[in-house]
């Protein structure tokens, strides 16, 4: 018989028993808050109500959800029960969303009102629509999230124990053709994200974290929200926080680590007031999803805290890599070195072979970063020929340009088309997609173009008959179901056809040279 383990809900256990009346996480836009003994509490009764409903060990539930009480609620909820709990982006279309539907069959979906539309969209025609549970709202065929929890419980919900290899949780990350792609990880792997973003992190029981970092990706629920109900600390999130509540936050609670992207990082420090407002008790601030410039850096550390962090990794493989306060403002730039227990190599990257984990290139040359860690991810969710592409002997091939120098990791960029706009993975393919679809396109290249304050900009150049102004495509993009509102192009380049490469294909390094300015012409 297979070894079996304690499920992930288990270290909300723990502190429910002996912290119980500590607040674990307070939503500041609702001025809402759960002690642990609060939070296991509804956990249990999100268990005990789904499985009242015929959810069973191994069902996926769906969760789209904003940084809200709620979504812990339902995390730990699941794992109580040894549901799978898959953890989508509020920000996808309708058509992805029906995508998603068709690909993993959840037996339910938890979701905010704001995204009742695209559901209801999203659920049409399929055969066995999950149960739907919404927050926040009501809906003909959806259950509210209060009244859920408020049921009578027909049974008490009973500890589950679990092979540690199983599947225990799901997110959906940009998939290389357009398609999301369900990452897979079991409790093993989870328990190591979570530790790494703990030791990282340098989080302990007196953390006050404030995560500025959406839960459903894995910097914001593993390494934020895990990482705090482990170690017993208080995680401060909010549903729609801008830079004014996350300062009043830090002031009132006393915040003593927050986490964010580059991008909103540098609107605190762009705010009119920031050197009046006490941030005194901020022991640290970790950027994740982002380059880390040297002119960002000496900005933040003058005028944040001295003790900045960058973390390096995915949803494939956890954080990898970070960048320590006692490296800058000299390795600004780079993401750092390797944590705790994982190795990274970079290797030759060759589009026309396979190349193993152990064709390294030299230090200073460009080459695909390569991961060795027990982070990694079971799989993608029955894709397992993509799974086997992306792991080779152990070693997961992260798609990232990298150089190593002096032995700090910096990215350079990706291999396979995709922008990394505002901590989002953009696929170029999929914009390109949408956009040639267009009655008046003949064809499109969508490449990124640097921006300070999202890192790339969505740039397109795209070909017309000459009926088609950029107003026009910036509507398309607009109100198409295919395409999430983040992945529409900021910029459009009008040009009279797209520009080949000897072998037909789009010359894609010729257009992001001319986005960068380095060609002068399209």
């Amino acid at each position: 018989m297979a070894e079996l383990v304690p499920p992930l809900s288990e270290s909300l256990e723990r502190n429910a028993r002996w912290l119980s009346e500590k607040t674990a996480i307070r939503q500041v836009d609702a001025d809402r808050s759960l002690t642990y003994g609060e939070l296991d509490e509804r956990a249990s009764a999100l268990a005990a109500a789904l499985g009242d409903r015929g959810l069973r060990r191994g069902d996926r539930v769906v969760f789209a959800l904003f940084n809200t009480l709620e979504l812990p609620v339902t995390l730990y909820g699941c794992h109580k029960r040894g549901l799978v709990p898959v953890a989508v982006n509020c920000g996808l279309s309708a058509g992805d969303f029906a995508y998603i539907f068709d690909e993993i069959r959840p037996a339910a979906v938890v979701y905010d009102e704001a995204l009742t539309e695209t559901v209801e969209r999203a659920v049409e025609g399929l055969t066995r629509p999950p149960h739907r549970v919404v927050v926040g709202g009501t809906g003909a065929d959806a259950t509210p999230f209060d009244r859920l929890l408020d049921e009578e419980a027909s049974a008490p919900v009973e500890p589950v124990a679990v092979p540690p290899d199983d599947v225990a949780y799901m997110f959906y990350t940009s998939g290389t053709t357009g398609n999301p792609k369900a990452v897979a990880h079991s409790t093993a792997s989870g328990r190591e994200r979570t530790h790494t973003g703990i030791t990282s992190g340098r989080m302990h029981r007196e953390t006050v974290c404030l995560s500025l970092l959406p839960l459903f990706h894995g910097g914001g629920l593993d390494s934020a929200l895990r990482a705090s109900v482990t170690v017993g600390g208080t995680l401060v999130v909010g549903r729609d926080v801008d830079v004014d509540d996350a300062l009043d936050a830090i002031e009132r609670y006393g915040v003593t680590d927050v986490r964010s992207v580059p991008t909103l990082t540098g609107r605190f420090v762009r705010h009119e007031d920031i050197d009046e407002r006490d941030l005194s008790t901020v022991e640290s601030w970790r950027l994740t999803g982002g380059v880390l410039t040297e002119r960002a850096a000496r900005t933040y550390t003058e005028t944040l805290t001295p003790n900045l962090f960058n973390a390096y990794g995915s949803s494939e493989s956890g954080t990898n890599a970070i960048l320590q306060p006692e490296d800058l403002p000299e390795h600004a730039g780079s993401v750092g070195k390797p944590t705790l227990g994982d190795e990274i190599r970079v290797i030759e990257y060759d589009p026309d072979r396979t190349v193993g984990p152990d064709e390294t290139v030299p230090d200073g040359t460009r080459g695909e970063v390569v991961v060795h860690t027990a982070q990694l991810f079971r799989s993608y969710y029955e894709n397992e020929a993509e799974s086997a592409a992306r792991v080779r002997d152990g070693w997961y091939y992260t798609h990232d340009m990298g150089v190593v120098d002096d032995g700090y990791l910096t990215i350079v960029g990706r291999c396979d088309n995709h922008v990394l706009s505002g901590g989002e993975l953009v696929s170029a393919a999929e914009v390109e997609s949408v956009l040639e679809s267009h009655d008046g396109v003949s064809a499109a290249v969508v490449v990124g173009t640097p921006d300070e304050e999202w890192g790339e900009r969505v740039t397109a150049f795209v070909a017309t008959d000459g009926s088609v102004t950029e107003a026009d495509l910036e509507a398309f993009c607009r109100h198409t179901d295919r395409l999430a509102n983040y992945k529409r192009p900021r910029t459009y380049h009008l040009v009279p056809d797209v520009r080949l490469t000897d072998t037909g294909k789009k010359a894609r390094g010729h257009y992001e040279a001319v986005a960068r300015g380095d060609a002068p012409e399209a």
